[in-house]
């Protein structure tokens, strides 16, 4: 992933919550959906490689790591904590 955390469905709620529909009976359906797939994806994935990660990035990356239950490999390219 270049420059951002995959979303926890957590948090991507509370996004959800803030963001506004045309059709918004459609919110639930895709809060289930990013969970569905969320969880398909960080139970699959062994190896995580994040690029360019900047340091607003490191408190959702401590909240989703967790998730990663089979995890064994975390590489961080390039981590982005100053102005350099």
């Amino acid at each position: 992933f270049n420059g951002r955390v995959p979303m926890t469905p957590e948090s991507f709620k509370e996004t959800m919550r803030k963001a506004e529909f045309t059709h918004r009976s459609d919110a639930d359906a895709v809060i289930q959906l990013q969970e569905q797939i969320f969880f398909e994806k960080v139970t699959a994935c062994e190896t995580l490689v994040l690029e360019g990660l900047p340091a607003t990035e490191i408190e959702a990356l401590a909240r989703a790591l967790p998730l990663y239950k089979n995890m064994t490999h975390l590489t961080i390219n390039k981590l982005r904590c100053g102005e350099r």
